[in-house]
């Protein structure tokens, strides 16, 4: 919407923020080279001020963000009386824009990232705006749901969509994987995890139980198994098991608890994506205190497997 700064702003920008104690961003006609300043956004919401110098100028922040979660970026307004922003990932590219989403002509984006750097640029509405403002970030419920799924052999029966190690944050969808075991070599393996550095699923418990109902071979490593809930950023996995479902006689099924905290619910998704007798109580089911899930898997050479995506939510 508005143009970068030349490079002649950026020098003047730069003069500015070399009197300043370099406290500030510089703006600059080169994305790339405005690497000036480190932001490190845990838990605690952090301010850090702007200046804009010129009109259509943009101002250059540079954000690591030490958990990520749901994080919320806002203007808060000086002399300059309206704002607009944009946020980008570690790559330089576009994850969002926002104009007026804050208090009165303020500019807000709120989104739920990873750990990493990101960087936001904020800017005049108009080509002719200049002033001052306070960029204010904050991240809350640093929560990721992680799952390890991978196969020992043929990876055809375990991928075609997501595969290896999954992370997601705490409110959102996990990518669904697929499970298309058959007669072919190898099965897939599964676990799971969740990191929780700041304490906030503090009592909840979260568990599978993993079994064969007929040929025993086809469900290796069964058995109930607690899904660990890490106080680090760093994922602890759950004890693993194998879905090796083919002709032989019966299936595995997964049935998945969750006790200690009334608000927190797992959704799971299952699916077929071929014939539906091979996906057992296929569909979107909720796992509370209260309410365990039960799905089925008993792939085999009919068409198609099953898809199966989670989310981990307050409800």
């Amino acid at each position: 919407m508005k143009r970068l700064a030349t490079l002649v702003g950026s020098m003047l920008l730069g003069s500015f923020v070399a009197a300043c104690g370099g406290d500030l961003a510089e703006a600059t006609a080169d994305p790339l080279a405005t690497l000036k300043q480190g932001i490190a956004v845990g838990t605690i919401p952090v301010t850090t001020p702007g200046q804009i110098n010129r009109g259509g100028d943009r101002y250059r922040h540079e954000i690591d963000l030490v958990y990520g979660g749901q994080c919320t970026f806002t203007t808060s307004l000086n002399t300059l009386q309206d704002s607009v922003m944009w946020l980008y990932d570690q790559n330089l590219s576009l994850l969002q824009f926002d104009d007026d989403s804050g208090p009165g002509l303020a500019s807000q984006i709120q989104r739920t990232l990873t750990p990493g750097r990101y960087y936001v640029d904020v800017g005049g509405f108009s080509a002719i705006q200049t002033g001052n403002y306070d960029l204010v970030v904050s991240c809350a419920n640093p929560v990721f749901f992680f799952e390890n799924f991978y196969a020992d052999e043929d990876a055809g029966q375990c991928n075609a969509l997501a595969y290896g190690m999954i992370r997601t944050g705490f409110g959102d969808w996990t990518p669904p994987i697929r499970i298309d075991t058959d007669g072919r070599a190898g099965g897939c393996y599964q676990q799971f995890g969740v990191t929780d550095p700041t304490g906030v699923l503090a009592g909840l418990n979260l568990a599978v139980n993993f079994y064969a109902d007929g040929n025993a071979d086809q469900c290796n490593f069964p058995g109930y198994r607690t899904i660990p809930i890490s106080s680090s950023t760093n994922v602890q996995w759950s004890y693993g098991y194998r879905i090796d479902a083919d002709n032989r006689a019966g299936g595995c099924w997964q049935v998945f608890y969750l006790s200690g905290r009334n608000d927190i619910a797992l959704d799971i998704e299952f699916l077929p994506d071929g014939n539906p007798g091979q996906c057992n109580n296929a569909g979107t089911h909720t796992v509370t205190s209260s309410n365990s899930v039960a799905i089925r898997i008993d792939t085999d050479s009919r068409s198609g497997g099953c898809t199966q995506r989670f989310r981990l939510r307050y409800q």
